[in-house]
């Protein structure tokens, strides 16, 4: 059984040495030039091919208990729908009770100014001044 030395950049497989010398000389001269979050992880009696198998199998077991792959594309696009919805329908309050200010909206939301944008695009509103006003053709 062969014992393979992997060395991993940002929790992503970057080489495989066949002895730890070999590896750990690799990976102090590759931190010198790279600041990033670096180590070398044993995989013993198993080729570097079976243990990234390994790996994305652990990765979608723990994806699939946390609920990530349940009814996956319908769920999202329901939720995406239903979030979309839902700001809009906050949107509207709140231009309703002047507050109308684009970038304090963003705020309220906690998104970026350009995503505001394009919900109140949709929900029917203009931008001027950045400010949100009513569209003439309401």
């Amino acid at each position: 059984m062969k014992t393979y030395y992997s060395i991993y950049v940002n929790d992503d497989f970057w080489r495989a040495f066949d002895t730890e010398h070999e590896a750990k000389k690799y990976l102090y001269e590759f931190q010198k030039t790279h600041h990033v979050k670096t180590e070398i992880i044993v995989t013993g009696a198993m080729t570097i091919e079976e243990y990234k198998r390994q790996s994305i199998k652990r990765v979608n077991k723990q994806a699939a208990v946390s609920g990530a792959f349940t009814n996956c594309f319908d769920t999202r696009a329901q939720s995406e729908r239903k979030r979309t919805s839902e700001r809009k329908r906050r949107l509207k309050a709140l231009v309703r009770s002047n507050i109308t200010e684009i970038d304090v909206l963003a705020q309220y939301f906690m998104i970026s100014v350009n995503t505001i944008k394009k919900i109140a695009y949709s929900a029917g509103y203009r931008i001027s001044n950045g400010r949100v006003v009513e569209s003439v053709m309401r």
